[in-house]
């Protein structure tokens, strides 16, 4: 007797679980803190209107982001199995980053009574990254995400890849645009706790231009301003969530081929 009603209710224990799209179930979201290392250059070109001469200033610094946020989107492909609860996969996701810079200046300020340069070297920069990419990566996966069973409590990933980003960043008086290809790795740890939501750490390494601009908008007649600001180093943390995983499948006892 206990046999034939195990043998009736697995079908419907079976039917009972919604199958949704496997590229749905993956579907991830998630809010993010990125903070981004870069190197500042610039240099004033500038016509001394009592030689009639151009002269030059050239400066450049290390800065860091001071405020930012973002946000992402993806999904990710398995590839194949490697064990009984671990798989390797290709993600894709969209980033999206806005990141503020305040960073001081040697720069020309003028000129004297003489024709002399005048620099101001505390005259504060400030400015804004507006910052999208599309990180392309390989994943070794381990727990619930790696099947897409939502039997097994938690998860991780280890992960490295391609992350091809562009820029546009205005501050003071330039602007422009930066485009590159950066490598980047990645971490996640996770839970099941209804839906899958993970916590993930991506590091970038590598020149991640955000912009090289020229511009006559310091304010002086027949000057003009070559500036440059490219990333060195950046770390996102994100809190990803992935809200269709409730559907992943769900082993047990009825439907291990028992």
């Amino acid at each position: 007797m206990a046999t034939a009603a195990v043998s009736l209710l697995a079908p419907v224990v079976s039917h009972a679980q919604l199958r949704l799209p496997g590229g749905l179930t993956r579907f991830e979201v998630g809010y993010s803190y990125p903070k981004a290392w870069a190197d500042y250059k610039r240099e004033d070109a500038v016509v001394n209107p009592f030689t009639g001469q151009t002269q030059h200033t050239s400066y450049s610094t290390r800065t860091a982001s001071t405020f930012s946020f973002g946000a992402t989107i993806g999904t990710y492909f398995p590839v194949a199995r490697l064990g009984s609860k671990s798989s390797f996969a290709i993600s894709v996701s969209l980033v999206e980053a806005m990141y503020s810079w305040d960073y001081p200046v040697t720069a020309f300020n003028g000129f004297d009574d003489e024709g002399g340069i005048v620099y101001s070297s505390d005259f504060g920069f400030s400015g804004m990254t507006m910052h999208m990419a599309l990180p392309v990566g390989a994943d070794f996966k381990f727990g619930c995400d790696a099947l897409s069973d939502k039997a097994i409590r938690f998860c991780t990933t280890l992960g490295a890849g391609v992350y091809p980003s562009g820029s546009m960043t205005a501050d003071f008086d330039n602007a422009g645009f930066g485009y590159g290809v950066t490598p980047f790795v990645k971490a996640e740890v996770g839970i099941m706790a209804g839906i899958c939501m993970k916590l993930r750490v991506m590091a970038t390494i590598g020149n991640m231009p955000f912009y090289d601009g020229k511009s006559n908008l310091s304010g002086w007649t027949n000057a003009a301003t070559t500036s440059s600001l490219t990333g060195k180093q950046s770390v996102t943390v994100s809190l990803i969530f992935m809200p269709f995983s409730w559907g992943w499948k769900q082993t047990g006892w009825w439907n291990k081929g028992w």
